[in-house]
């Protein structure tokens, strides 16, 4: 009986330590996966506008900016790929920029489809919409296309070691759509649609390309031939005040003389008339 105790009583013993410990060996079991990109500092590159229409043969502005999410970056690398059979790059621009040094000068291939720029911004920035660079597009042909970061783009840290920042990428998605000429006008008509299928029609617009032309000239040089005319204005009224005063004064001065002979042949005739009067006294003989 007694042997029966002791043999139960290590039964519970063992259970009991096994019940302690197996929560550990549980989790000593446990693996634990971490994604390294994941507790990098990120940063986001993007393009603007995320989307827009444009016909073809236009000329618009990308310009391309990165939020820094609250970190310091002082490097950045991107590289931009794009469709050479929608769209060909008229220039990118370097001039206003927050990369203070350019590690490779802004450059592109329109037949590649890419474009780069590498710079370094001294002293680091943190920013929501720092701009790093402009490129002008032309529209080539109809189609949706887009406007990417390839995975070479890369950003780096203020850190004093150049640690890596885990970007995020955002480009454009572009609609190109037919350029309509100038001078014809697409419309409905407006009597009923048959077969489900809208009537279009034509109508050739007049030609009014001379007062087109004179309404640009206005417009153009109106302010200057306003301008001008309000010189010759002013100069007019100088002119006419200029010579008007010595004209004035030559007029007074000719006057005043001839007052002054009047007064002058007056005087002599009363002098003359008293030296020699007209009726002399008889004398006795």
């Amino acid at each position: 009986m007694i042997h029966f105790f002791k043999k139960t009583n290590f039964i519970f013993f063992i259970i009991f330590l096994g019940l302690i410990f197996s929560p550990f060996s549980l989790f000593a079991k446990t693996q634990i996966n971490i994604d390294g990109p994941s507790i990098l500092p990120t940063a986001e590159i993007f393009t603007m506008p995320h989307t827009g229409n444009f016909s073809v043969g236009s000329t618009f502005e990308v310009p391309i900016y990165i939020n820094t999410k609250g970190n310091s970056i002082n490097t950045i690398s991107t590289k931009l790929t794009f469709d050479p059979t929608r769209l060909s790059v008229v220039k990118p621009s370097g001039g206003k920029s927050i990369l203070g040094i350019w590690l490779e000068p802004p450059s592109y291939d329109n037949k590649k489809g890419t474009v780069s720029f590498v710079g370094v911004i001294p002293g680091g920035i943190v920013t929501t919409s720092g701009l790093i660079s402009t490129v002008s597009f032309k529209a080539l042909s109809v189609g949706e296309t887009r406007i990417e970061f390839n995975n070479y783009s890369s950003a780096n840290l203020n850190d004093g070691m150049g640690s890596n920042v885990r970007l995020i990428l955002n480009g454009s998605l572009l609609n190109i759509k037919p350029r309509i000429p100038n001078k014809v006008q697409v419309y409905p008509e407006t009597h009923p649609i048959e077969n489900n299928s809208p009537v279009l029609k034509t109508e050739v617009l007049k030609d009014n390309s001379k007062n087109t032309k004179c309404l640009t000239y206005f417009k153009k040089y109106g302010l200057c031939l306003f301008i001008f005319l309000i010189f010759l204005f002013l100069l007019e009224l100088i002119l006419y005040y200029f010579f008007g005063i010595h004209i004035f004064n030559y007029v007074k001065k000719i006057h005043s003389d001839d007052k002054q002979n009047k007064k002058t042949e007056e005087g002599l005739s009363k002098k003359d008339k008293e030296i020699n009067p007209g009726d002399e006294p008889n004398i006795p003989k």
